[in-house]
């Protein structure tokens, strides 16, 4: 080999030591970026020796990759149903604390106990109407707070959207980007790096699966099979809704098809958008039917009959609504209810009404529903028979997702122990997705990432290799020096 051609691999040689080195410095410099995948240099020798970096690659793993967006989509669902039934949950507070409706009819009961034991006793009717008052109250925040979470979850599920079209506007960017970058054979590891960061993030909002194809294209599809990326994103489309009970929420469709809602066709199974969903369709009406039935059970319960054996409906008595007019009868939800609860305002002293009429009768239907017309002080059989009401078994709707028939105090008692057990299960449920998603990235990050030991031990290796061709430019140059010397020396 010629000096002047041992001459050019030497500088080859240089030039690719130089690229490589600052490929570990762009390494070092991302070792905290749980985004970034280590960068290689396809180094390649030519037949006379010369050396050059072809290309640039990065450690990627498709495999670990979809493992780890599954994973995210699943904690995100879990995550989000735990802090939903959190906030449906806190109304009640803990339930051993007494503010819980089933506590507070257990309390209900007791004052209406106390009172048929001293019925003659002013005050013993007015601790019965406080009681009533602040079981009523209960239910009223209960509902308020299904009504809240279901409102909430529907805004949260409209903004979800709306940056879910941003993300895929973004990818469709990445991805026209990479791809004529990959044709153009330009380094697009960085590129591909941050698609990869967004399908983290799209992931948390929708179950996603991704198929590579030529020239580092990519399609996007629904963990269902609808497709949200192919060549161009597809719409995804909703619109908010003003919920109250019994309101049914929108759908959320992708390309037209319904993916998340009534009328699902593709549904969509993980992510923020299933869990949002499935509370503002499911849980939190679960929830509001079983909060509605434990009213129209409150007021079946203490509610008046007719006395002169005209067939007159039953009527409310210690409580009633906004929009009775008669008691409800068995079996007959009522949406909303459990929002509207009161007490009779013609037994409330607040109201000016008068505590004796529990004990009496008449609250709402005047004088053919007075079972005391004598006004009789010792009379106690009705206030006996509303404080068995409470545990006497009664018919509820089938859509409570609890046992049909019960008591209402023991619906109250079944609802607060559904609520808790959801609540439980989101939370151990949620628990186990994180750590799965945690060991899941873990990996991803150990197989791809950046390795601070292996880039020193490599800088260390590409110095000895810059070095040494250093010292054979010297060497040549030496060599050169001496022919040159020898050939002035002659002429």
């Amino acid at each position: 080999m010629s000096l002047a051609a041992s001459l050019q691999v030497a500088r080859s040689g240089l030039t690719s030591v130089s690229e490589e080195l600052a490929l570990v410095s762009r390494n070092v410099a991302n070792a905290n970026n749980p985004d970034a995948t280590a960068k290689l240099g396809r180094l390649s020798a030519g037949l006379n020796g010369e050396t050059q970096i072809d290309a640039i690659d990065r450690t990627a793993n498709e495999v670990l990759l979809e493992a780890a967006l599954s994973a995210n989509s699943a904690a995100q669902r879990a995550s989000t149903m735990t802090t939903a039934l959190t906030s449906l949950s806190k109304p009640i507070a803990d339930p051993t604390q007494g503010q819980s409706p089933a506590a507070l009819i257990g309390k209900l009961g007791e004052a209406l106990q106390a009172y048929a034991n001293s019925p003659a006793t002013q005050a013993a009717g007015t601790t019965v109407v406080t009681a009533a008052r602040r079981l009523a109250e209960s239910l009223n925040s209960g509902a308020a707070a299904v009504q809240s979470v279901r409102q909430k979850a529907d805004s949260d599920i409209a903004t979800t959207v709306d940056t879910l079209n941003r993300e895929m506007q973004q990818f469709q960017a990445l991805n026209s980007q990479i791809v004529r970058g990959t044709l153009a054979k330009s380094d697009v590891t960085g590129q591909l790096d941050q698609r990869d960061a967004l399908l983290k993030k799209i992931s948390s909002d929708i179950g996603v699966r991704s198929v590579s194809r030529q020239n580092n294209d990519m399609a996007l599809y629904t963990d269902s099979g609808i497709t949200l990326f192919e060549t161009t994103a597809r719409s995804i489309t909703f619109d908010r809704t003003t919920l109250g009970a019994g309101t049914t929420g929108a759908p959320i469709k992708i390309d037209g098809v319904p993916a998340a809602g009534v009328g699902e066709t593709m549904p969509i199974t993980s992510g923020r958008l299933r869990a949002l969903v499935d509370i503002r369709d499911h849980v939190a009406p679960t929830y509001q039917m079983q909060l509605d039935e434990i009213a129209r059970g409150l007021v079946a319960a203490g509610s008046e009959s007719d006395q002169t054996s005209a067939g007159l409906p039953k009527m409310p008595g210690l409580f009633t609504s906004t929009a009775a007019t008669t008691a409800t009868p068995a079996g007959a939800p009522i949406a909303g209810l459990a929002a509207q609860l009161m007490i009779n305002p013609s037994v409330d002293p607040d109201a000016g009404g008068n505590p004796s009429l529990i004990r009496d009768g008449g609250a709402s239907g005047g004088a053919a529903y007075v079972v005391n017309p004598s006004g009789a002080p010792g009379f106690s059989a009705r206030l006996q028979a509303l404080a068995d009401a409470l545990s006497a078994p009664q018919s509820f709707s089938t859509r409570m997702a609890l046992e049909t028939s019960n008591s209402v105090q023991g619906l109250a008692t079944a609802s607060s122990s559904w609520l808790g057990t959801e609540l439980q299960s989101a939370t151990q449920e949620s628990d186990f997705r994180s750590t799965v998603y945690s060991r899941t990235t873990e990996a991803l990050s150990s197989d791809t990432g950046v390795n601070l030991d292996q880039e020193m031990s490599h800088m260390l290796e590409l110095e000895r290799a810059y070095q040494a061709s250093s010292h054979m430019i010297t060497t040549i140059d030496g060599m050169m020096r001496t022919l040159l010397g020898a050939v002035g020396a002659t002429v």
